[in-house]
């Protein structure tokens, strides 16, 4: 049911609305100002997918506009892990399927604040596939 807005306006809880003008009053530089972890959609019930990817492209669409510099990073499936113990794979196009631990994700956030090469950029990360024991590909 529709809940009260800050200014008394009805306001559906499920729509996404990124409030930005405390984080544009900050003085910007060379770096992203802002770190938006969304998601690819792996992992996600059949039921709800649809849902969550909808309000998904919202928030980035809407971070994308806002005039502030940004990353957003679309991992995996989270899995409660170290991190730091496998290769990483970057890619863009919704391609992801494997997951990536939680660690890693702080870590990327953390790097992607201070490199200028990741300013206003959007990318899908996870884990290396690593083939099961037994199943892997032979070059014939």
């Amino acid at each position: 049911k529709p809940t009260e807005g800050s200014v008394g306006a009805k306001q559906d809880p499920r729509s996404f609305q990124l409030i930005l003008e405390y984080i544009k009053a900050l003085p910007t530089g060379q770096e992203t100002d802002f770190i938006l972890v969304s998601c690819t959609g792996s992992g996600i019930e059949p039921t709800r997918r649809e849902q969550v990817l909808k309000a998904k492209r919202a928030g980035e669409d809407s971070l994308r506009r806002s005039g502030l510099g940004y990353t957003i990073i679309r991992p995996g499936p989270l899995m409660e892990e170290p991190g730091g113990q496998r290769a990483l794979i970057f890619d863009q196009g919704n391609r992801i399927s494997q997951g990536i631990s939680c660690a890693d994700v702080a870590d990327i956030c953390v790097k992607a604040l201070h490199d200028s090469t990741a300013r206003n950029k959007s990318f899908d990360v996870c884990y290396e596939y690593v083939a099961e024991q037994g199943k892997e590909l032979y070059e014939l």
